[in-house]
Parts: C-alpha cells; structure tokens; sequence
C-alpha cells in the first residue's frame, strides 16, 4: 500500500476563506432582517397597546354609565327621603288652611243667619207693635189713614203683616 500524501485541498480553503465584500454583505442583510424584525414587533406592540388602550376607554366609559346611573338612583332616593321627611309639614299646612277656610265659613254663616233671624225678629216685633197701634187705634179712636175704612175689611199693612208671619214661620 502507498502511503497516504496529504495535499492541501485548494476547494476547501478556498470556501472557507469569504470575501471580505461578502461577509459585510451577509452581515447588512442580518443587520436588515433583525431591524425588520423589530419593526414588525413594534408595529404590533403599538397594535396592541391601541387594542389595550380602546377596551381601557369602553371599560372606562361603562364604569361611568353604571356610577352615574347608581349616583342618580341615590340622588332619587335621597329626594324620596327628603319629600318623606317633608311630607308631613307639606300635608298639615294645607289641611290647616283648609280646616281654617271650614271654620271661617261656618262663623260667616252663621253671623249671617243670626242677622237674618235678628232682622225677622225685629220686623216681626216691629210689625206687631204697629199692628197692636193700628188695632187700638181702630177700636178706639179713627186715623186719618183708616178713615171710611171698614173695621172688617183687612188694610194693606194687615195683609203686609200676614205675608210677614208666613214668611217667618215658614223659614224663607
């Protein structure tokens, strides 16, 4: 058997030996696709935060909707409370003016039929004393009012006095 020589391979040092143009090239096109890399993830970090950042607002504006719609649900119910509290002053005021306005009315009418019943009274009293002077003036001695009268045709002050008693008998 020969022996083996051993001759340096030129293929083989020639591949492993890179062109410096080349090696900076491959290295610009790392340099690029890590840069590409990154901007991509940052697009999508900012596509996310946007995301992050629109449900933080729809959260934000629903927790707003629920404590305005809690705040005026309290607010109703304080007013509720309040017009409660108030209420019994509120109804006694015009339950007063009202039993005030009742007693006000009966005193007027009864001052009114007192009067009225007063003014009866008198007419009455007044009429029988006039009739009491006509009667013992017919008997006695004739008036000039009375003369060529008869003393059993009734006068008008007669008939006046009958419709007088009528009426107060009869309340009207």
């Amino acid at each position: 058997m020969r022996p083996i020589r051993m001759v340096p391979n030129l293929l083989i040092e020639e591949a492993t030996s890179i062109d410096p143009q080349e090696e900076m090239r491959r290295d610009r096109e790392q340099l690029l696709s890590e840069l590409q890399r990154i901007r991509d993830d940052r697009t999508e970090i900012e596509r996310r935060r946007d995301d992050l950042i629109r449900r933080a607002r729809q959260l934000q504006a629903t927790k707003n909707m629920r404590n305005q719609a809690r705040d005026n649900v309290e607010e109703a119910l304080l007013r509720r409370e309040e017009a409660d509290h108030a209420g019994p002053r509120t109804r006694t005021r015009p339950t007063r003016l009202r039993d005030e306005l009742e007693s006000y009315h009966k005193r007027m009418v009864s001052t009114m039929t007192s009067e009225s019943r007063k003014a009866r009274i008198l007419t009455h009293r007044m009429a029988t004393q006039q009739l009491n002077l006509r009667i013992s003036h017919r008997s006695g001695c004739s008036s000039e009012s009375n003369r060529g009268a008869s003393a059993s045709s009734p006068t008008i002050q007669d008939e006046a006095y009958a419709r007088s008693e009528t009426a107060f008998t009869s309340g009207g």
